[in-house]
């Protein structure tokens, strides 16, 4: 995950394995509040994840106490190609090179890394790592 400062778009990266109170301190900063949410969700197939959700549809999961995935589900945090829900399919091909498949899911891509859903030709979840998604 990487936090851009909206004002220098200077960039931070948050790598998968930091303790998760320490990037749950760096997201907090950058979204200016504190999550909406935390939990834990004991039915992923992953194992329970614990998780942090802000109001612009940003999720992060913890594993064993570290940052293990984030997840996407409205419009607002992207890629940094500017990417995200509600992205059309594409603007999507244009920015990445990304396999298409049908799953039990919908219509699912991956590339380089991240994954997401496409419904109705627009980019509808994004999500890296760690995830917790019922198949």
């Amino acid at each position: 995950l990487r936090l851009v400062d909206r004002l220098s778009r200077s960039t931070a990266a948050l790598a998968f394995g930091q303790p998760a109170e320490q990037v749950v301190a760096s997201v907090s900063a950058a979204q200016g509040s504190a999550p909406s949410e935390r939990g834990t969700n004991s039915e992923c197939g992953a194992g329970a994840l614990d998780y942090a959700t802000w109001s612009d549809g940003l999720t992060l999961w913890f594993q064993n106490g570290t940052f293990a995935g984030w997840a996407v589900n409205e419009a607002g945090p992207t890629l940094m190609s500017g990417i995200g829900v509600g992205s059309s399919r594409a603007d999507l091909e244009g920015a990445h090179v990304i396999q298409v498949e049908e799953s039990t899911l919908g219509t699912e891509f991956a590339s380089a890394g991240f994954y997401g859903i496409l419904e109705a030709g627009r980019v509808s979840n994004l999500w890296a790592g760690v995830s917790c998604n019922f198949r």
